[in-house]
């Protein structure tokens, strides 16, 4: 074989080595109420999250300011290294973006009236929620949705919440604790709870539920600088908890009933 030839296979091997990369590489999508897109950017996003589909390990979700009514159950996982994450848009992140307005940067509300758990994440892992400011990415389970966050099965694990608020949700602001496999390795961070169990209909109630069968999950999870306040919907106070926790690291968590 000539050199001319040989260079020729190489070149084709380079570019198919470089486009199988570029194929695997971590996605940005878009959630922008009033638009009706496929989720690719700013000016073509999804109009509510019940609309994502198509994400992989290593994305990220966007989601801009505005009330949204929708609710999403993960069908996929991230990977170790790679979560997929879901986040509150920022100027500091999308000033240059395609299609971006400073009005994106503001409150996310998502509100659970429908009765449907907003993020569902069963069976699922390596997960990222990050509202980048508690007061502006808003739970809210308009004393109608079960849960804000809830996650259940062995394979629940690897997940971040951060910087949110979830209230008035009938069981549980997030949830970790219920059936026959457990969260583990879950953080819970710079958030605030209240207003969540109806005291009711359901067994478990309150801001945040973790739980475990196994001592061996001792330490593996971690709940801290959030603030928990005014447990139940309703007066029964007596049948809900601010946070029922086993085995987790609790640091600079404030609870408080008044």
């Amino acid at each position: 074989m000539n050199n001319s030839k040989t260079s020729f296979i190489i070149i084709i091997l380079l570019f198919g080595i470089f486009g199988l990369a570029n194929s695997s590489e971590a996605a940005n999508w878009y959630v922008r109420k009033g638009s009706n897109g496929n989720g690719s950017s700013w000016t073509n996003a999804w109009d509510d999250i019940n609309n994502i589909s198509g994400i992989a390990a290593g994305d990220t979700v966007y989601i801009a300011a505005g009330t949204y009514t929708g609710n999403y159950t993960f069908t996929v996982s991230g990977s170790a290294g790679n979560p997929i994450t879901i986040k509150r848009a920022v100027i500091a992140e999308h000033g240059s973006a395609t299609g971006w307005s400073d009005g994106y940067d503001g409150i996310v509300t998502i509100d659970g009236a429908g009765g449907e758990t907003i993020f569902n994440v069963n069976n699922k892992n390596n997960l990222v929620f990050d509202g980048t400011d508690k007061t502006k990415f808003i739970l809210d389970g308009n004393s109608a949705a079960l849960y804000g966050i809830f996650g259940n099965g062995l394979s629940t694990h690897s997940i971040k919440i951060s910087n949110i608020t979830a209230h008035h949700f009938k069981n549980t602001g997030i949830n970790f604790g219920v059936g026959s496999g457990f969260g583990n390795n879950v953080e819970i961070a710079y958030s605030e709870f209240y207003k969540n169990g109806d005291g009711v209909s359901h067994e478990w109630h309150g801001g945040i539920i973790l739980a475990y069968t196994s001592t061996l999950q001792q330490g593996r999870n971690k709940i801290h600088h959030n603030y928990l306040h005014d447990a139940c919907i309703t007066a029964n106070l007596a049948a809900c908890d601010l946070m029922t926790c086993s085995y987790p690291h609790i640091l600079d968590t404030k609870v408080d009933v008044s």
